[in-house]
């Protein structure tokens, strides 16, 4: 997206947001994906060191048309926890709150209803 150079998105109107945790020491920031100025940046979070740290969760999804893939991601929990605090950031846009709060509330939904997950 010209304006969030952090968001990549397709012709179909699918969203990636590029994420990193906080730099520290001579982590450069901004950190730019390549060379090019008009290519995506990763934003910072104050919780992409736990995030980073998190549990890891591997689940194979399945397109429409039928092709297979294992999708490896962070643990549904740890996502929830994350799109909540996201939501109740005073620094975050406000226009991203309301749907950080939506998908952690639906994801939760996920979890409760088809993926009991054990307790760590």
């Amino acid at each position: 997206m010209a304006d969030q150079k952090q968001t990549a998105i397709n012709d179909a109107g699918f969203e990636v947001e590029v994420i990193r945790r906080v730099a520290i020491d001579s982590d450069p920031h901004p950190f730019k994906l390549s060379d090019f100025e008009d290519d995506l940046w990763a934003v910072q979070i104050s919780d992409g060191n736990r995030k980073q740290g998190g549990k890891r969760f591997s689940q194979v999804v399945v397109s429409e048309t039928g092709h297979m893939a294992i999708m490896n991601t962070l643990d549904p929990r740890m996502f929830v926890a994350l799109k909540t605090r996201l939501s109740q950031t005073p620094d975050r846009d406000p226009k991203k709150r309301p749907k950080d709060a939506l998908q952690a509330r639906l994801v939760q939904t996920l979890i409760d209803k088809y993926l009991p997950l054990p307790l760590d």
